[in-house]
C-alpha cells in the first residue's frame, strides 16, 4: 500500500511540474544600451518563436528620463502587418533600474516555428533598450520606426 502511495504522489508531482512554464532565451546577449526609445518613435525586432504557447517576451530596458506613460509592445505576424496580434503595457515607472522587464499575453497556441514582430511604443519620457550586434541573433533584425537597422 505504501509503495502505491509513493507511486501515486510522484505522478502527481510529475504532472504539477508539466504545468510550469518554459521560459527560454532567445537572444541573452546584451551588448549594449545605448539604444533609446523616445515618445513618438517606435523600435521592433523580428523573430521566430521555438515553442509552442508564447506568453510573453522579456525585453533589457534601462531608465533614461522619467515618465508616466506606459511602455506598449505590439506584437504582429511581420513588419509590414498593420494588425496586432496582442498588445501589452509596462508602467515605465517601473522601470528604475537596467534589467529584463516582462512583457506577458495570452498564450500563442500556434507559436511554434512562427515568425512574429514585436514593436515597442513609449507614450512619455525616454527609456534604453538592450540590443546586440546583428549577428547576436540569426533569425530576426532590429528595426527603428519602421525600418531595419541590421
Amino acid at each position: 500500500m505504501r509503495i502505491l502511495k509513493l507511486l501515486l504522489l510522484t505522478v502527481l508531482l510529475s504532472t504539477l511540474i508539466a504545468c510550469a512554464p518554459l521560459v527560454k532565451d532567445g537572444q541573452p546577449i546584451v551588448a549594449q544600451t545605448d539604444t533609446l526609445l523616445r515618445a513618438g518613435q517606435t523600435l521592433g525586432q523580428t523573430f521566430t518563436a521555438r515553442d509552442r504557447g508564447l506568453n510573453g517576451i522579456e525585453v533589457f530596458l534601462a531608465p533614461e528620463t522619467s515618465g508616466t506613460g506606459v511602455i506598449r509592445l505590439r506584437l504582429r505576424a511581420s513588419p509590414q502587418s498593420l494588425d496586432d496580434l496582442v498588445t501589452t503595457t509596462l508602467d515605465a515607472t517601473t522601470v528604475t533600474r537596467p534589467g529584463f522587464y516582462r512583457f506577458a499575453f495570452t498564450p500563442q497556441a500556434d507559436s511554434r516555428g512562427r515568425d512574429y514582430y514585436l514593436l515597442l511604443e513609449l507614450s512619455n519620457g525616454a527609456v534604453r533598450v538592450g540590443t546586440a550586434n546583428g549577428d547576436a541573433y540569426l533569425d530576426g533584425a532590429l528595426y527603428r520606426d519602421g525600418t531595419p537597422l541590421d
